[in-house]
């Protein structure tokens, strides 16, 4: 599959990973046609009004004329039809770069499926990496922000390749198989999958983030593996580097970058310190919080990031639970143990005056 100019060893890993991800990538098509058709298919059986023009012509509610479609506009040309997300009559998706965007955050919201004919529409859309304003990245948050409902609608979008013209950095992880074990799913996936289970309500202390914080949360989940490339042996670090990129790009304000830069760089430190350093050492507290510019809300965020990686990958509940993969009572007690103590540095020196920080 590679050149053989590769050194040796080089090219059987390369070619093996480029294999990997192609079978995933044929695999996600096979699994999205055959989803798709079979919704398609249940739908016309189950569908309260005759779909076919010949049953329309025989239906007394249509006085023997065919019925006009019904389209319920959900967001400037988008509408809904028959229980599925589409485009409004008239709209040309040649003249829309956002439309893409007001789609996926309608589906995700109604909890609607995209119609696949308007999966294909949104392939002509004019989208630029480059171009954002304030109304596309609200749309992309929003679509961050849906929870649960975000796993199927990004796989739609992907099935046209909508994510990778939105970010050309994540045409580096989409399929990729994770060198670890403990992920069920490819690089991409896991990182969708992540964003999906970060809430508003912080799972540190309880309390809602503000807009801008929750923001930058919810691009860090997404981003967090994007350094996750072949032969990349630090990717939180080149992670951070793509981070600060994408966010420069899409416009995001420099708090927001630079929150999502080290949440990215730092995703992994929480749990290593917390499998792998002592909690009642006031200077393990001292270097974490450090790692986080001793904000108390960066924190915050970065338990919550931890929390959502370790339990979208690994073990779930009835299966075995390792000391450094997954996400279990254990663990979560380690976690917390560890979180506790940098927020203790902090207050500690809040209190002793060397540093100025809200705890919220």
């Amino acid at each position: 599959m590679l050149g053989p100019t590769l050194p040796p060893g080089e090219r059987e890993a390369r070619s093996i990973e480029d294999l990997q991800t192609r079978l995933a990538r044929i695999g996600r098509q096979i699994a999205f046609a055959l989803d798709s058709t079979a919704s398609r298919a249940e739908h016309s059986l189950t569908h309260e009004r005759p779909r076919f023009s010949f049953f329309q012509m025989l239906s007394p509610r249509g006085g023997g004329r065919r019925e006009a479609p019904k389209f319920e506009q959900v967001a400037p040309g988008v509408a809904k039809h028959e229980q599925e997300i589409v485009l409004a009559p008239g709209v040309e998706p040649e003249s829309d770069r956002y439309l893409p965007l007001r789609v996926a955050a309608a589906a995700a919201e109604f909890e609607l499926p995209i119609s696949p004919v308007t999966l294909q529409n949104l392939r002509r859309c004019p989208i630029r990496d480059s171009v954002w304003d304030d109304e596309s990245r609200q749309l992309f948050v929003r679509l961050l922000a849906s929870g649960p409902a975000l796993m199927r609608v990004w796989e739609e979008l992907d099935f046209v390749d909508i994510p990778g013209r939105w970010m050309p950095e994540w045409l580096g992880i989409r399929n990729r198989p994770s060198a670890s074990a403990a992920h069920r799913y490819t690089i991409d996936r896991h990182s969708v999958e992540v964003t999906s289970r970060l809430a508003r309500v912080s799972a540190a202390r309880g309390e809602r983030y503000d807009d801008r914080h929750y923001t930058a949360l919810l691009l860090a989940g997404l981003l967090h593996d994007v350094g996750k490339r072949p032969f990349v042996t630090d990717h939180a670090a080149e992670g951070a580097r793509h981070a600060a990129v994408i966010m420069k790009r899409m416009g995001f304000d420099a708090d927001i970058a630079r929150w999502v830069r080290i949440l990215v760089r730092e995703h992994l430190t929480l749990s290593e310190f917390a499998t792998g350093k002592n909690p009642n050492d006031p200077a393990v507290g001292e270097s974490l919080a450090r790692c986080v510019d001793r904000d108390p809300m960066l924190l915050d965020m970065l338990y919550d990031l931890t929390r959502a990686d370790g339990s979208s990958l690994g073990a779930t509940a009835g299966e075995e639970i390792s000391k450094r993969y997954g996400w279990s009572h254990w663990r979560e007690s380690l976690v917390r143990a560890m979180y506790s103590a940098a927020r203790e540095s902090i207050r500690v020196q809040v209190e002793g005056g060397y540093v100025d920080v809200d705890f919220g």
